[in-house]
């Protein structure tokens, strides 16, 4: 979905995303409209980072309002290559609790072109893919739900540049966001804890249609005997 390198240094670029410290995530949440949003610490489990975060993303003309529940692991490898996996819950979105999301942030170094031509200076290489996980039997309405999914991400990573480029204070001097949006791998590491998120997704949605089906009972229940 999203293959760009900037004129920095990859680990400037990794904690300008991740730091616990960084201000980019509030910069970003303000931009977008994000509310009630927590970001939990960074903690080292099973070989690699993991924090939990939560927030509610803002109403679009897709979606109304509604909470995202988020799970990220960080792997750091030799030469500030760091790779981010996230899985993020939507139960309050149409059908949000057939679906987990899955996306996978990459970090790396780059090479580039200084102005004498002798390809020395430093960059960095952001490259950013997500999948649509499904919780069990994808719905009839499949088709949409990844065409909403598809635009929706597209527009949330428009303006993740546009505000990583004014916090960072330089442009991108490499490759444009993709229009396909490429599969993201299944992470190796943290498949444990993705299994677990779709668990918890479908025990949500079990919960929520059994109170859907409780409430229109009780309508039926009241209405009856209001007439009686």
């Amino acid at each position: 979905m999203l293959d760009v390198t900037y004129p920095v240094d990859a680990r400037t670029l990794r904690s300008t995303l991740f730091d616990d410290k960084s201000s980019f995530a509030k910069a970003f949440s303000k931009h977008t409209g994000r509310s009630n949003e927590t970001h939990g610490k960074w903690r080292h489990k099973q070989g690699c980072w993991e924090r939990d975060n939560s927030y509610t993303a803002a109403r679009t003309a897709l979606v109304g309002a509604h909470q995202v529940l988020e799970t990220q692991w960080m792997t750091i490898a030799k030469h500030d290559c760091c790779t981010v996996d996230a899985c993020a819950l939507t139960p309050d979105v149409p059908f949000g609790e057939t679906f987990v999301t899955k996306v996978r942030v990459c970090v790396a170094p780059a090479d580039l072109d200084d102005a004498d031509g002798s390809g020395c200076a430093v960059g960095a290489r952001l490259m950013v893919s997500y999948e649509l996980a499904w919780v069990d039997k994808p719905p009839v309405l499949k088709g949409a739900i990844l065409s909403g999914a598809r635009k929706g991400m597209r527009r949330s990573y428009d303006q993740y540049t546009a505000v990583l480029e004014k916090h960072l204070k330089v442009a991108p001097v490499g490759a444009a966001a993709s229009e396909e949006a490429p599969v993201a791998t299944t992470p190796t590491r943290p498949r444990g804890k993705l299994q677990a998120a779709v668990s918890r997704t479908a025990t949500l949605g079990f919960v929520l249609s059994a109170l859907r089906w409780l409430t229109r009972r009780a309508i039926t229940v009241a209405a009856i005997l209001t007439t009686s």
